[in-house]
């Protein structure tokens, strides 16, 4: 077993080698088709149809070990851009009837070092592969950052103008109220808007503005880094 330095993981091995040749009938395989094919004569006298099914099947060819050697190198592709999962590299040398396989040995070490070169340009190719991943899915995730807290500050906006115009239109309202009685029901009218003029200056002064941001989660130090 020829073993990696680098890794010590196996990455060859030295066995047989398998050859295809033309298979010669056995005298069972010939009886079995001699005999399908007495029982297909007499189905056919009797019942007057061929039945040319479940004959017996006789391979063509068959695999047979002669002792000639091969060596079949691990499974290891050369990752590129353009080949992202991997130029395939020859992993088999075997010897054939009129080859022997001595002379193969400085390529199959050939071909084992360019398969440790493979693997060290596939682990940096990996790396770069993940980190561009990673940068992709920071950039997505600060897109998101940045489109939900775009979402939220507008939303936040429009409330805060909704409460504005409100409070304009208080302020608007008691100019005129006060120029009237301000005895009686009216009186208690006025006092009332006062009141919500109040509390809606309130919403909008600088204490209650500041929990609505720190509530809504908008415009604290690490949110206005992460939208720019």
């Amino acid at each position: 077993m020829i073993r990696d330095n680098i890794e010590s993981k196996p990455i060859g091995l030295l066995s047989s080698h398998e050859d295809q040749v033309e298979h010669v009938a056995t005298e069972k395989e010939l009886a079995a088709v001699a005999k399908w094919r007495r029982e297909r004569d007499e189905r056919h006298r009797r019942y007057g149809y061929w039945a040319d099914w479940g004959d017996p099947k006789i391979p063509k060819w068959e695999r047979l070990y002669q002792g000639r050697l091969m060596v079949r190198l691990e499974d290891v592709r050369l990752k590129t851009e353009r080949y992202r999962w991997g130029e395939t590299m020859q992993r088999s040398f075997a010897e054939s009837r009129v080859r022997k396989l001595e002379p193969a040995i400085p390529r199959i070490l050939a071909t084992i070092a360019a398969m440790a070169a493979a693997k060290t340009s596939n682990a940096a190719f990996d790396e770069r592969e993940r980190i561009a991943a990673a940068e992709e899915a920071k950039r997505r995730a600060d897109a998101e950052r940045r489109r939900k807290h775009e979402q939220s500050a507008a939303a936040l906006l429009d409330e805060l103008m909704e409460l504005q115009s409100r409070a304009d239109r208080l302020r608007a309202l008691l100019v005129a109220l006060r120029r009237t009685e301000s005895g009686g029901r009216v009186g208690r009218l006025l006092e009332w808007t006062e009141g919500r003029l109040e509390g809606l200056e309130q919403s909008l002064g600088g204490s209650a503005l500041e929990q609505r941001l720190e509530k809504a989660g908008l415009f604290d130090a690490e949110d206005e880094a992460g939208t720019r």
